[in-house]
């Protein structure tokens, strides 16, 4: 198990658990059409980070967008 940091408080961590699970919407939203779907993902190197994301057209299965970004810290 890893080992936790010297600041690191449970009461917080449950208290923000608790706070998390109230906003848990338990029905599907999901609409009855959908037309567009998204990946993402995000990738670090050093101090260095890296974001992708594209955006399809659902129905026809053809990218609409891609967008990238990198970021330093």
């Amino acid at each position: 198990m890893p080992k936790l940091p010297k600041n690191f408080s449970i009461k917080k961590a449950h208290d923000t658990q608790l706070c998390l699970a109230e906003k848990i919407i338990p029905k599907d939203r999901v609409p009855e059409e959908i037309r567009t779907a998204a990946g993402m993902d995000v990738s670090y190197v050093g101090d260095m980070g890296t974001g992708a994301v594209t955006v399809l057209d659902y129905g026809m299965l053809e990218l609409m967008e891609t967008q990238v970004a990198t970021c330093y810290a």
